[in-house]
């Protein structure tokens, strides 16, 4: 039974498609065809012939452009406007003075100045730890010299020299350091 209906159903559905098809076959005949597609085909290329030149520029060229004209703007009216008066720096003062949260931000009540804290025990120590690391790495340095810089200058060969030159040049990088953490130590 079901087998019938499907059938029907299908004989009819390809009734459809032929009808369907011998209009569309009818009116294709009927109208010339090839001459209405040249003459659309025509009309189309004629509007895409010329675009306009600012659609062949990409979008990211034409920014970076457009910022650049507005710096170079900005530079010559900054170059040759006058700087502002006495009365509109006032007038601009004044605005602000007037204008609501910034009042605040101009009051000085209620804050207490700064008491410089006491260092603790902790950073005491370490504050004389590294002093004395200081010392002992200035007078290891000291004795290093001495026994590089010869007391005759005329034996001072130019390794010698170079040796020294090292030894001045770790001697300072470690004293600025030292006297930096010193600071910030002091600071904390």
């Amino acid at each position: 039974m079901k087998r019938k209906v499907n059938e029907e159903k299908f004989d009819e559905i390809e009734k459809l498609i032929l009808k369907e098809k011998e209009e569309a076959l009818h009116v294709f005949r009927k109208t010339d065809f090839s001459a209405h597609l040249k003459t659309y085909i025509e009309s189309e290329s004629k509007k895409n012939l010329s675009p306009p030149f600012l659609s062949r520029i990409p979008v990211p060229t034409l920014a970076i452009l457009a910022f650049f004209l507005f710096l170079g703007l900005v530079a010559l009216l900054n170059r040759f406007l006058p700087p502002p008066s006495l009365n509109e720096i006032k007038a601009i003062e004044s605005f602000l003075s007037e204008a609501p949260g910034l009042q605040s931000l101009t009051k000085k009540e209620g804050l207490t100045p700064a008491q410089p804290m006491k260092p603790s025990a902790f950073e005491l120590s370490i504050q004389n730890a590294l002093a004395l690391a200081q010392k002992k790495s200035v007078r290891e340095i000291q004795q290093k010299e001495e026994k590089v810089i010869p007391s005759n200058p005329k034996n001072f060969s130019p390794q010698d020299f170079y040796k020294s030159l090292e030894i001045l040049i770790k001697e300072k990088k470690l004293e600025l350091f030292l006297s930096q953490f010193l600071k910030k130590s002091e600071e904390v």
